[in-house]
C-alpha cells in the first residue's frame, strides 16, 4: 500500500508537470528537467530540456548535473520567501518610525535643501524614494505569486535576476533607515543645519516647534560642552610647562 503523502506528492508533480511548455528540441515533448550546473556550455541559453534531450545527455557520458523542474520551483519559493519578510518587515518597522517623527524630519530636511546640504542622509527623500519601491516590489511579489501558482519554471527562472537586483537595492538604500529607531539618528544627522533652522510660528505646529527648540538646545548645550573641552585641553599643566620652556629659549 502507498502511503498517502507519497500519493500526494506524486500528484503534485504530475500537476507540475502537464503545466510545462514543450522543450526547445521541438520534437514534440514537454520540458521535465533544467540543468542546474554553473556556466554549463550546453545549456547557456535555454536550462529546460525534455526526456529527449535527457536520453542525449546520458548518451554522451558526461558529467552533468540537473534535477527535475519541482525541484526548481522549491528552490525559487525558498529564495523568495525570505525576501519577502524581509521587504515586509522592514518596510512596516521604517515606516511607524518615519511617521511618528515626520513633521520634525521634514521641517529641518527643508532647511537643508535651502542651506544646499546636510552632512548626513536626506531621509525624507530616502523614505519617499522607499514607498515608490515598496509598491514596486508588490508588483513583482504578485508576478511571483501567479507564476508559482501556475507552475511556471522559465517565468520564475526570468524573474529570479529580478529578485536579486531587489534584494541588493534594499541593503544598498533603505536597510540605513533603521538607524531611526535610535533616539539620537535624526538630531545627529541634521545636526549641521539645527542652528539656521527657522522655529515655527504657526500655533497648529506647537509640538513641531517643541521638537526645534528641544534640538536647538541640545546643539548650544554640545557646542559649549565642547568648546570648554577644548579650552580645558589647551591649558593643561603639562601644555602649560611645555609653553614656558619654550618662551626661555626665545629669552
Amino acid at each position: 500500500m502507498v502511503d498517502k503523502p507519497l500519493n500526494l506528492k506524486s500528484t503534485l508533480s504530475n500537476k507540475i508537470q502537464e503545466q510545462q511548455a514543450p522543450c526547445s528540441c521541438g520534437r514534440g515533448e514537454q520540458v521535465r528537467y533544467y540543468c542546474a550546473q554553473d556556466t554549463c556550455p550546453a545549456h547557456r541559453d535555454d536550462i529546460f530540456f525534455c526526456d529527449d534531450c535527457f536520453s542525449d545527455l546520458m548518451m554522451k557520458r558526461e558529467p552533468h548535473f540537473f534535477l527535475q523542474i519541482p525541484h526548481l520551483l522549491e528552490d525559487l519559493k525558498g529564495k523568495w520567501m525570505p525576501l519577502i519578510e524581509k521587504e515586509g518587515h522592514l518596510y512596516a518597522q521604517v515606516s511607524g518610525w518615519y511617521n511618528s517623527q515626520k513633521e520634525v524630519i521634514e521641517w529641518l530636511e527643508r532647511q537643508a535643501e535651502r542651506q544646499a546640504g546636510v552632512s548626513g542622509r536626506f531621509i525624507r527623500k530616502d523614505m519617499l524614494s522607499f514607498d515608490q519601491f515598496h509598491e514596486e516590489f508588490r508588483h513583482q511579489i504578485s508576478q511571483y505569486e501567479e507564476h508559482i501558482q501556475t507552475f511556471n519554471a522559465p517565468r520564475l527562472m526570468a524573474l529570479n535576476q529580478k529578485r536579486i537586483q531587489l534584494n541588493e537595492v534594499i541593503d544598498r538604500d533603505y536597510q540605513y533607515l533603521t538607524e531611526l529607531g535610535k533616539p539620537e539618528y535624526v538630531f545627529d544627522n541634521y545636526k549641521s543645519c539645527i542652528q539656521n533652522c527657522p522655529i515655527p510660528t504657526d500655533p497648529e505646529q506647537a509640538s513641531l516647534r517643541e521638537s526645534v527648540l528641544s534640538m536647538k538646545v541640545k546643539l548650544g548645550k554640545s557646542n559649549i560642552e565642547k568648546a570648554s573641552s577644548m579650552v580645558r585641553r589647551q591649558y593643561t599643566s603639562e601644555e602649560l610647562i611645555e609653553e614656558m620652556n619654550n618662551l626661555k629659549h626665545i629669552v
